[in-house]
């Protein structure tokens, strides 16, 4: 599980800053909300190995205040990147 969480950030890091993906995106710097998906991945790793969930995703997201505060705030991040 660590090892997909280290090539998830990584590849999306990437992917975010590919030259390509920014001209695709008029120019819009997807890098910005990078970290926010690093501590996303961390609280949700977190919650897996402290025992507290049988490792269904959707019932950790939902069962999680903080988490969801962080993938709306993740939302938020990248709308306004994308539209303002």
């Amino acid at each position: 599980m660590c090892m997909f969480l280290s090539l998830l950030i990584v590849f999306y890091a990437l992917s975010c800053a590919d030259k390509t993906t920014t001209a695709a995106r008029s120019g819009v710097d997807l890098v910005w909300p990078v970290p926010v998906v690093i501590l996303i991945c961390l609280r949700y790793c977190s919650i897996l190995e402290s025992g507290k969930s049988d490792g269904d995703p959707v019932e950790v997201v939902c069962k999680d205040k903080v988490l969801l505060e962080m993938i709306g705030r993740y939302a938020v991040i990248v709308l306004w990147l994308l539209y303002f």
